[in-house]
């Protein structure tokens, strides 16, 4: 699923968020985010050939740290979990980000450069949402377009596997209530970021790919057209979140 990215020099120093100095006039890093599937690599690869970007889009898929992945284990499933904070390495994403940043572009000089990353978790560290991203972008899709979508990606289009039982377990009990537990927060940290985002109400397509365009040309303040599951913050519902994760992480085992 997700592979170390390879030749790369990170800089290991963390203090290095406000030691940015930019080669050209004006860089600007979009964040895309949301569930498996719900749209972001597409939409990535739209915006980096609209906008021109001369690097190709930053996945957090790459920054995966192997190593620490658990082993989720339940009555039905036995398997390495990709979808905990903990497999992924923070530290590389965001010192990539900033080699991206610093990276020589004397071609671009006095002209916009946008620099597109996307991940399903790419808004989880608030200092990466608040300090590197200018623009956030957040897909919101429904469990059943997204389960459709991953289940013909890892199948390469076979839909009858779609009815596999154990990729349906796997998707109910692992993806999609870890992508649940994980994506309020995310929404908070754009918001509290006070940047510029548009929140995609709706599933990804060609219209919607047109206006995120306009969005970000223009740079509009921000889309409220929020969804339920973030206005429904009452005491009950936050509790139930948090049982959920503290439910779903029991099940891991690190090794």
């Amino acid at each position: 699923m997700g592979q170390e990215p390879s030749n790369v020099s990170y800089n290991s120093n963390d203090n290095n968020d406000n030691d940015i100095s930019l080669n050209i006039t004006d860089i600007i890093t979009i964040n895309i985010c949301g569930a498996t599937c719900s749209g972001k690599s597409t939409l990535a690869k739209y915006l980096c050939k609209y906008l021109n970007s001369p690097i190709i889009p930053i996945n957090q898929d790459q920054f995966f740290n192997i190593s620490k992945l658990p082993i989720y284990i339940s009555e039905n499933l036995k398997c390495r979990n990709w979808e905990t904070v903990e497999g992924m390495n923070f530290l590389e994403f965001k010192n990539f980000i900033i080699e991206m940043k610093n990276f020589n572009l004397e071609e671009f000089k006095n002209k916009k450069v946008y620099i597109i990353v996307e991940g399903f978790l790419s808004s989880y560290d608030f200092e990466i949402v608040n300090n590197l991203f200018d623009i956030n972008i957040f897909l919101n899709a429904t469990k059943e377009v997204c389960m459709n979508r991953r289940c013909q990606r890892d199948y390469h289009g076979n839909v009858n596997n779609c009815k596999n039982k154990e990729f349906k377990t796997w998707f109910e009990e692992i993806v999609w209530p870890y992508y649940e537990c994980y994506r309020r927060k995310q929404l908070q940290n754009i918001i509290d970021s006070k940047k510029p985002f548009y929140f995609c109400k709706d599933c990804l397509d060609e219209k919607k790919e047109e206006e995120i365009v306009n969005f970000i040309v223009n740079v509009n303040t921000c889309n409220n057209d929020l969804p339920d599951w973030y206005l429904n913050n009452d005491e009950n519902t936050l509790l139930r979140e948090e049982q959920q994760l503290t439910q779903l992480n029991a099940k891991n085992n690190f090794q």
